[in-house]
Parts: structure tokens; sequence; C-alpha cells
């Protein structure tokens, strides 16, 4: 990522600016749940619950599903990922994500062959 290269980013869960030592863009939004080169840099952070916080799904690369229950509750005001990154989009005059993971999982399925039929 060169300097002038790229005006905005979202960032999620990742240290993206440390990873590869670039300088933040003009604006900047980090969604995650550590402290980080690129959420210090981050001109907005939305907290996230940390992956334990949330329900989910995991799919690893030969393609084997595992779901996961959220475990304890999230602290303070973070949010689940997909609730992060639709209010997000809504905030931009958009929508992503249905209200619940099991919603999320149903349009992911509706995609990927690989769900389809699971629930």
């Amino acid at each position: 990522m060169s300097a002038g290269e790229i005006n905005a980013l979202v960032v999620v869960r990742d240290d993206a600016l440390g990873r590869m030592g670039a300088d933040a863009p003009d604006t900047l939004v980090f969604l995650g749940d550590q402290a980080n080169t690129t959420s210090r840099a981050a001109h907005v952070v939305l907290p996230l619950a940390s992956l334990v916080e949330q329900a989910g799904t995991a799919i690893n690369a030969a393609g084997r599903v595992q779901r996961r229950s959220r475990g304890p509750l999230p602290t303070g005001d973070s949010l689940p990922g997909h609730e992060g990154i639709d209010r997000l989009a809504q905030a931009a005059g958009g929508s992503v994500a249905a209200g619940s993971a099991s919603a999320v999982f149903e349009e992911m399925a509706s995609k990927y062959s690989g769900l389809q039929g699971m629930t």
C-alpha cells in the first residue's frame, strides 16, 4: 500500500498497517476486538465481540464446517461481527447482514454450494 494509493480502508480483525508497515490512509475504519497498530491509527473504531463471545461458523481449508456456540457475553459496547459490519453498511446507506448469526449462515448457504442443506 503506497502513499496516496488508497484513500479509505475498512479493516476487520487484522493489523493490516502493522503487517505491511504502511501508513494510514486518509480514512481508516477498524472493526475488531484487539488493539494493534491499525486500531490505534484508525479514525473510527467499532468494537467487535471476540470470536468466543459470538456464535459462528468456521470453514477450514479442506472445506469442513464447524459451528460455534456463543460463550460468555460480550463486554462493553462490542457487537457480534455481522452486526458491526451491518451497522457500518447502514451508515453508508446500505445493509449487508440479517439480524442473527443463523440468518447470516442461511444467506451464505444460499450462495455457497458447500453449505447448502446445512442448518
